[in-house]
């Protein structure tokens, strides 16, 4: 299997062909134009009936060699025309090329992010079990609140030097029953 060749290739190729085409038709101008020259030389020298005879072949000459250089420009120009059709597709298709791979880069960005919400972002069955969780410790939190769990409970040293657990007291209110006081706050 052979590969295709590419753009660039194609262009240079074109080129090429086109720059032989024109070099082949300046080359053969130039021939004419030495043999014409060379001829006019010669058509002084000869008689006037070789002259005669020479008028008449020489415009069928030149006409062939223009027909032939007219041939080789026509040829060059459609090389020419083709090469310039190869690099607007080639440009066409090097813009298809960035946007294509500007819109995959795009692509994969968004499924990276939605990729990494999926992953780090909780789940709907996470929210609603973190949500119950949260009344449990709420409800926890409120019982122990009114069990006197927010007293403020700190070391302190009583009148035999032995440290024991304090709380401050609220010493205005009135209770009814012995050893009982009021927690400061409750």
């Amino acid at each position: 299997m052979s590969e295709q060749p590419t753009t660039s290739q194609v262009i240079y190729s074109l080129w090429n062909a086109a720059k032989k085409n024109f070099d082949h038709a300046q080359a053969t101008h130039a021939k004419v134009s030495q043999a014409a020259a060379t001829l006019e030389l010669s058509c002084e020298r000869l008689p006037e009936a070789i002259a005669l005879r020479l008028d008449e072949k020489l415009p069928d000459a030149a006409a062939k060699a223009a027909t032939a250089i007219a041939s080789r420009w026509t040829n060059a120009n459609a090389h020419a025309d083709r090469a310039a059709k190869a690099y607007e597709e080639a440009t066409k298709l090097a813009r298809q090329n960035i946007y294509g791979g500007a819109l995959i880069v795009i692509a994969a960005f968004a499924t990276g992010v939605a990729a990494l919400a999926f992953w780090i972002l909780p789940n709907h069955d996470q929210i609603v079990a973190m949500r119950m969780e949260k009344a449990q410790l709420e409800a926890t939190l409120s019982k122990l609140t009114y069990d006197g769990a927010r007293a403020n409970v700190q070391p302190c040293v009583d009148s035999a030097g032995a440290a024991r657990l304090c709380i401050r007291i609220d010493e205005s209110a009135k209770i009814q029953g012995r050893g009982l006081k009021v927690i400061k706050g409750y």
